[in-house]
């Protein structure tokens, strides 16, 4: 949670796609915990809706006609 610290790697490995990086601006970690235990509860409703892999071009087609309420996840 949160981009705390540095990072200590040369900006052009960045821009050259050599690694990622990968966070949530927003919250604390104390935030975070709250969140997975009201999730865990059943008292969160997540907007998402899954889908095969094969499906993926279907899918980018909803995406684009904003036809996806929340996420869509792929799976393998």
């Amino acid at each position: 949670i949160g981009y705390g610290g540095h990072v200590h790697e040369p900006s052009q490995a960045l821009v050259n796609g050599e690694f990622s990086f990968v966070g949530n601006i927003v919250g604390r970690y104390a935030e975070l915990q709250e969140l997975v235990a009201l999730v865990e509860q059943g008292d969160v409703d997540l907007h998402t809706s899954r889908y095969d892999l094969g499906e993926i071009n279907t899918v980018a087609e909803k995406l684009e006609h904003r036809e996806i309420d929340g996420r869509a996840v792929i799976t393998p």
